[in-house]
């Protein structure tokens, strides 16, 4: 299977399933409406090509870690498709595209500090990368008193 290999704060790799993944986009933080209230890994909302796009920071929703000056760069998006629902991954670097056959889907690493709720295996690469399970990402985020399908 193909991972898009992504990089979030300090350094931190995790690989998104690439058929997943719709799109990279770049926009302004400006462009981005903030939502009061809402949990903190919710940048907010845009519009995108007339469709209604959730931007989450995934490094504030994994690891609780925020990207430095978010609001004074441009943002890069991964534009993910779960089921029905666009969501908006912001990340801090783009890796590359990679195939994996062997991946472990036990997932028994508790160094790499991330919640096993949303990781649904492990690449090992030069280093044991998580591979991001969106439905439970997007799930979490809907049990936030959210809906992230309209």
């Amino acid at each position: 299977m193909d991972y898009f290999i992504v990089e979030l704060v300090g350094r931190k790799k995790v690989a998104i399933p690439l058929n997943q993944v719709q799109e990279v986009i770049n926009i302004n933080c400006s462009d981005i409406c903030p939502i009061p209230g809402v949990n903190n890994s919710l940048v907010g909302v845009t519009n995108h090509r007339g469709n209604f796009l959730w931007i989450v920071e995934l490094s504030q929703f994994l690891f609780q870690q925020s990207l430095q000056n978010i609001g004074l760069n441009s943002l890069t998006i991964l534009l993910t498709k779960i089921h029905h629902n666009n969501l908006g991954l912001l990340v801090q670097k783009l890796g590359e595209i990679k195939t994996f056959y062997d991946v472990d889907k036990s997932f028994n690493d508790d160094s790499l500090n991330i919640c096993h709720d949303y990781c649904q295996g492990i690449i090992s690469d030069t280093e044991n990368i998580p591979i991001i399970n969106l439905g439970n990402v997007k799930n979490s985020l809907n049990q936030t008193n959210l809906s992230l399908s309209r």
